[in-house]
């Protein structure tokens, strides 16, 4: 376990407290640090031999995604397919989730000694879970896109050079002249799923997710979208056609792919202006995290431009 200072251990204990789950033992606890990134910090807390994970944001930021996204995640941990969420700040500035003991993320794991199909099945059986439970509003994705900030986001890929005019026209009559898939309800999905955002016992063979805060209601091939983008190969060359086939699974490739080009590029501008270059250790840091994003962010782009490409090729020219 970690040695915190007195600061430290008073701000911890008060989120503890907020809870009102643990009365006196929440001034006794061990604690361990998960992962500690600009955005936010979480730590293992263990309380009388039973571990949770408390999630802070940081800068006191408010997360107002906070209650729809532990509605997901408390939907799927009765299905005994998430970690248990066992209180979420009004605010969204702090979680208490379930630790799942004796789980390994996906990126943690050697590829050769998992069964990749096992996984896969799990998953697509989350998925089902998670598009049973339409949106409270009824709402089409179609209308979502529509009376959302698609057009307008589109407009700032296109300032920031990222899309032409021309390409954006095409994802919109793309959109249109596959109404009839765009036009179902806007589901329960995870919106965050990645190779460190999903579990795996290997002695159970269970499967389960974690990191709902950007969870919530949208189209049901987001999550596939995100999955095809960031895992191995060798769940992605096992995907079922008809997914891979599906109009809206190619659209969120694109805009997933997109968004992430665009955010990635903003995270290497600011690695670039952090960097001391009279400091050998900085430059080092700086090489490897770069080296990261710079991988990531090519692949973002590839895939976008290719699917961008598919989707010219299938409609005509309309106006934004």
């Amino acid at each position: 376990m970690n040695t915190i200072n007195s600061d430290e251990i008073t701000r911890i204990k008060s989120y503890l407290h907020k809870t009102g789950l643990f009365y006196s033992g929440a001034d006794n606890f061990e604690y361990e640090v998960i992962t500690d990134r600009p955005d936010k910090i979480k730590y293992m807390i263990t309380i009388d031999n039973h571990k949770y994970v408390l999630d802070i944001l940081k800068n006191n930021k408010e997360n107002e995604n906070i209650v729809s996204g532990m509605a997901v995640q408390r939907y799927l941990s009765n299905q005994d397919m998430a970690a248990i969420p066992f209180y979420i700040e009004p605010t969204g500035e702090f979680t208490l989730t379930e630790y799942l003991d004796n789980y390994e993320s996906l990126d943690n794991i050697d590829i050769k000694d998992q069964n990749v199909e096992e996984i896969l099945t799990q998953f697509t059986e989350i998925e089902k879970a998670l598009h049973s439970q339409e949106s409270p509003s009824n709402e089409s994705l179609f209308n979502n896109l529509k009376n959302g900030k698609f057009i307008e986001n589109l407009n700032g890929f296109i300032k920031d050079g990222l899309l032409n005019v021309d390409e954006a026209n095409s994802v919109v009559n793309y959109i249109n002249n596959n109404y009839s898939v765009f036009s179902e309800p806007i589901v329960m999905k995870h919106s965050d799923i990645q190779p460190g955002n999903i579990l795996y016992n290997k002695e159970t063979g269970k499967v389960k997710l974690i990191d709902f805060e950007f969870a919530g209601y949208g189209g049901s091939m987001y999550d596939w979208a995100c999955f095809y983008s960031t895992m191995p190969t060798e769940y992605i060359s096992k995907m079922d056609e008809d997914i891979l086939k599906n109009p809206m699974f190619k659209f969120f490739v694109f805009d997933f792919n997109l968004r992430r080009v665009s955010y990635l590029t903003k995270d290497i501008n600011e690695l670039k202006s952090k960097v001391d270059i009279k400091d050998e250790k900085s430059v080092k840091e700086f090489e490897e995290k770069y080296k990261e994003l710079k991988t990531r962010y090519l692949k973002a782009k590839d895939t976008y431009k290719k699917v961008i490409d598919e989707i010219k090729k299938e409609t005509v020219k309309i106006k934004v």
